[in-house]
């Protein structure tokens, strides 16, 4: 079959599932994973004829995605700040905003200076690995209370070829022995039970309720309790990066100030919705 015959198909296809413009670019990523070409190529390529076995791993792909599944799943990997990163139903699937945290932080912190990293919740661990791929002489720990995440953790950063300590417990009741950081990251559970109804069957069927979701009376859950350990395991200082929900912006904020953490700075994100908090310890 012509490649531009086969393009037309799947976006019919996928119609059903998802809009015209995803479905168009899901198209091209299929081509691009199974033929080789990349979007341009394949614009350019209508003519060339695609193999049996390349058909037969795009139409079981096709049947995945119709069925509900992420195509990150059905792929096996996620595309993240330049990386492949293995992700499962065990795993969030990264997001681009939480790209825009790693561009900010590796902004603010620039490659010259040797710092000290705990990330919390750290799922696939693209946080850390990125930040290490970049800043290699930094020293970064990695928190998360599921092994089954930290598995999938590990075997990226080995894919990766970086040294990432990871650390199998919660930040709501931590037991293990922490120093102190320059910096401590999170971009922790933030969606509320009440917001499911505006969210897809691919998020609330393939990825965990515990890296999603928090109380409905307790918003900031998590962020208390990270700002609770960062008052003993911040370094003079330091900073704390949070990825937010904007509607819990104020929240945050207050309780940081409550702590004595005086210095928040609110950050938009591209789509000038307030996403990330910096906090400063003096």
């Amino acid at each position: 079959m012509k490649l531009k015959n086969k393009l037309t198909l799947l976006k019919t296809a996928l119609s059903s599932e998802y809009d015209l413009s995803e479905a168009n670019e899901i198209c091209y990523r299929l081509i691009e994973q199974y033929v080789g070409f990349t979007k341009v190529q394949s614009m350019l390529q209508g003519e060339f004829k695609i193999t049996s076995q390349q058909l037969k791993h795009i139409d079981f792909a096709v049947k995945k995605l119709k069925e509900g599944i992420p195509l990150q799943h059905v792929f096996g990997y996620a595309n993240f700040y330049g990386l492949e990163f293995k992700v499962t139903p065990n795993t969030l699937i990264p997001r681009p905003e939480t790209e825009e945290l790693i561009e900010l932080i590796l902004h603010q912190n620039p490659n010259s200076k040797n710092m000290s990293v705990l990330d919390i919740g750290t799922g696939c661990g693209c946080i850390p690995i990125s930040l290490k791929t970049n800043r290699p002489q930094w020293s970064i720990s990695s928190m998360d209370i599921s092994e089954k995440a930290l598995e999938i953790a590990k075997k990226n950063a080995k894919d990766h070829n970086t040294d990432i300590t990871y650390i199998h417990d919660s930040i709501l009741k931590p037991t293990n022995f922490y120093p102190k950081y320059d910096l401590i990251i999170s971009n922790p559970p933030y969606i509320l039970p009440s917001e499911k109804q505006n969210m897809t069957g691919q998020v609330l069927n393939h990825e965990p309720e515990i890296a999603l979701f928090i109380p409905e009376n307790d918003p900031v859950l998590f962020y208390r309790h990270i700002l609770d350990f960062s008052i003993t395991h911040l370094l003079d200082k330091g900073t704390i990066y949070f990825e937010i929900n904007p509607l819990f912006k104020n929240l945050i904020v207050a309780y940081a100030q409550k702590l004595g953490f005086t210095k928040s700075k609110l950050i938009k994100d591209l789509n000038n919705k307030i996403r990330f908090i910096k906090i400063a310890k003096n």
